[in-house]
């Protein structure tokens, strides 16, 4: 059974705290970056330019005019990498806040009926199998010592 989930912000504060994470440091690593590209690109010409004397208003005009473009391209890029970060944090974070959530809701239900013939089914590419199994295993193993101490005291 193929078990889909429309809202992709089921835990939001633990998937909030993660994108801020991933999305800061895909911000700063991309401003670390772009500012030593920066830096570098504006230090080699101003190096061949001083090579070869070439510093007529004109020319320092062209090469800060490049240079504005160039800052601009990379401010660009910094926004779009850690926008793209952004929605592979919720996304990832999805995959893991899902099952929780299913967990969650599945105790819940426990807790108001009181019966334990409930089981937990994770989406097929969802993360923590190995808890969904268990869990369904321990509601299992409940649910038979349940039944087993119910017929006895209805003996």
């Amino acid at each position: 059974m193929k078990n889909n989930r429309s809202q992709i912000l089921v835990n939001p504060k633990f998937q909030y705290k993660y994108v801020v994470m991933t999305a800061g440091f895909a911000f700063f690593t991309s401003l670390a970056i772009g500012a030593l590209s920066y830096f570098v690109f504006r230090d080699v010409m101003v190096t061949f330019l001083n090579q070869y004397h070439q510093h007529t208003p004109e020319l320092i005009s062209n090469l800060n005019a490049t240079l504005q473009s160039a800052g601009i391209k990379l401010g660009l890029a910094l926004v779009s990498f850690v926008a793209v970060m952004g929605y592979i944090a919720v996304r990832v974070t999805h995959k893991a806040s899902g099952p929780i959530y299913k967990l969650i809701n599945v105790i819940d239900e426990i807790k108001e009926t009181g019966e334990f013939d409930r089981t937990v089914n994770f989406r097929e590419y969802d993360d923590f199998k190995e808890l969904e199994v268990s869990f369904n295993e321990l509601l299992k193993s409940i649910h038979e010592k349940d039944n087993l101490r119910n017929s006895k005291n209805a003996s």
